[in-house]
């Protein structure tokens, strides 16, 4: 789930308005389905028919329209019970991965994605730096870190995100007094995979 807040970190942190899919707050992935006739987005489902009678291999189509596909936010997935809490009676569309994943699941982990999602919503909420805050990229060539700071008159954070699946030192070392958020436990200079971390400024009033 590392990857999923690190991502949500970005999203949260950056300029613009950040939006939220139904299933994202829970790290819900997109569905997968063996057969087109599993699909209920008309549009992907017209698409597929046209490829394939152009002569196309039907799998082929198939895989390259899966990750556009309408029906990959259609379903929220509540807990492990028939069809996942949503209907008691024969829904619209099925669900794959309902019994690993669902809102039940997540809010008993430790490192919970909902959990995460409403504290970046509380800290970008609370601080203005976040929404309206003066952009800067602090690390332009750096391969894998991206290091930014948003800044509103005195307030300034420091937003530091690991990209790779490998542990990267830190290149940086300004005066932030507080981390105030990390979707990792990890108090070394060192980023641990797909870490993300950010960081507050001393009040200089």
């Amino acid at each position: 789930m590392d990857v999923i807040n690190q991502l949500a970190t970005l999203t949260h942190t950056l300029p613009g308005m950040p939006y939220i899919y139904q299933g994202e707050e829970i790290g819900m992935t997109g569905v997968v389905f063996d057969s087109i006739d599993d699909y209920q987005d008309i549009a992907m489902k017209n698409r597929y028919s046209e490829e394939v009678a152009k002569g196309r291999n039907p799998q082929e189509v198939l895989s390259s329209l899966q990750p556009l596909s309408r029906d990959n936010s259609r379903k929220m997935q509540w807990n492990d019970s028939t069809e996942s809490g949503f209907t008691d009676g024969v829904p619209w569309m099925r669900v794959k991965n309902y019994v690993e994943l669902n809102v039940e699941m997540d809010l008993r982990r430790e490192n919970s994605v909902f959990r995460y999602y409403q504290e970046l919503i509380h800290l970008r909420k609370t601080n203005e730096a976040l929404v309206y805050g003066d952009f800067k990229d602090l690390l332009p060539e750096h391969p894998v870190i991206h290091a930014y700071e948003r800044h509103l008159d005195e307030d300034r954070f420091m937003i530091v995100l690991n990209h790779s699946d490998e542990d990267v030192v830190l290149p940086l070392s300004p005066d932030f007094q507080d981390m105030v958020l990390q979707n990792v436990s990890n108090e070394t200079d060192t980023l641990r995979p797909y870490e993300a971390r950010i960081y507050k400024t001393k009040n200089s009033s």
